[in-house]
């Protein structure tokens, strides 16, 4: 178990700093990945087995999560640069200097990338060139948001989040704006779009869902902590964690609460939800998994460490990134080690699987392909 001077170091670097990203591959293709936050892209036809096949070398520890297309992969480093990989052999495609350290993943949609950064910067990126298209600030100086999370994208829409407290929807294509919603405190939650709906939590612990087209709100609900990580959806359910440590379970028609289960410890990862279970982890090193029909707690699995890294979870596999420094792949059904990988340094970056191989990036600065 994790000493409370260490329980307490690493959730006030949580608080100063991150945000779980969640998913933010938008390409229509990669859609359900998204809506589950599972971070597998595809399907897993073989099992992972823990085989590093390559490292690269960023030369800066890796904050942000990657994102996976056409046998590229995506991801941003603490000093603020963005690289793109191929994903055969590790070689260095394009990289750009964004200013300031990113902790979100890319966002993809239509051979365009989108990120952005802790200064408050958005950039539209061409993914082939690495060219920027356009970019947009949330403020100049002390008065611009901090952007500690991933944005969405779906049609027309990119929306993201900032610590000014204000959720923000532009036109992808030109970063113009459409609108924009204040919920009057800090915003570290990547959003969730689904069915024209916008889905996101609050530091306050309010819920929201806001109409896409105008940002109006629909409904809304809450926890008793702050709500810092994207929610999840499976079979018309919403899923969000606390900091008041339960991770709470709606049904969108009709806007009825099914459960909410403690898991024990504040929640600093989305649930990844695979098959009918979602997988989450806490501030002080648990990793549960839950089953989607009552949300009992199906076997927990303890850590040296925090999950701050949300997990992956396909096949029969759960990924996930500790910083203990530590890669676990759990067994599905019981959470048991399969095998794991350290890198010595916390991890921070979300695992993501594409087209088999397992991606990740540690503090270490070392970028990982696993198959």
């Amino acid at each position: 178990m994790v000493n409370r001077k260490r329980s307490f170091y690493l959730f006030m670097l949580l608080f100063l700093l991150l945000a779980t990203t969640g998913t933010a591959h938008s390409d229509p293709a990669l859609s359900q990945s998204n809506i589950s936050q599972s971070r597998i892209v595809g399907e897993i036809t073989t099992a992972i087995s823990g085989k590093i096949l390559w490292t690269y070398d960023a030369g800066s520890g890796i904050s942000g999560s990657p994102a996976y297309l056409s046998r590229k992969v995506f991801f941003g480093d603490n000093t603020g640069i963005l690289h793109a990989l191929e994903t055969s052999g590790g070689q260095v495609l394009w990289t750009i200097n964004t200013g300031n350290p990113i902790y979100g993943s890319p966002a993809i949609y239509e051979g365009i990338l989108y990120i952005g950064n802790l200064g408050g910067r958005v950039m539209a990126i061409n993914a082939n060139t690495g060219k920027v298209v356009w970019d947009f600030y949330t403020g100049e100086g002390n008065q611009a948001g901090s952007i500690l999370s991933a944005p969405a994208v779906q049609g027309q829409y990119l929306l993201f989040t900032a610590t000014n407290g204000k959720l923000y929807c532009l036109d992808r294509e030109t970063g113009k704006t459409f609108w924009e919603f204040q919920t009057g405190r800090e915003l570290r939650s990547s959003p969730l779009l689904y069915e024209n709906t916008v889905y996101l939590g609050d530091h306050t612990g309010k819920f929201h869902a806001l109409d896409q087209g105008t940002g109006k709100k629909i409904w809304g609900g809450g926890a008793a902590g702050p709500i810092d990580n994207a929610p999840s959806i499976s079979d018309g359910v919403v899923y969000f964690g606390s900091w008041d440590r339960k991770l709470y379970a709606t049904r969108i028609q009709g806007v009825i609460p099914l459960w909410r289960t403690d898991l024990g410890g504040a929640i600093t990862t989305s649930a990844a939800i695979s098959g009918k279970k979602a997988f989450a982890g806490t501030i002080d090193g648990r990793l549960a998994a839950i089953e989607l029909g009552k949300g009992h707690i199906l076997w927990e699995f303890e850590s040296q460490g925090s999950f701050s890294a949300s997990p992956a979870a396909g096949g029969y596999q759960v990924f996930a990134g500790n910083t203990d420094g530590t890669l676990y792949c759990l067994h599905m059904e019981s959470g048991r080690i399969l095998w794991e990988i350290r890198t010595g340094r916390d991890i921070l970056s979300d695992p993501l699987v594409g087209d088999n191989t397992l991606y990740f990036g540690s503090m270490n600065g070392l970028f990982y392909a696993v198959k």
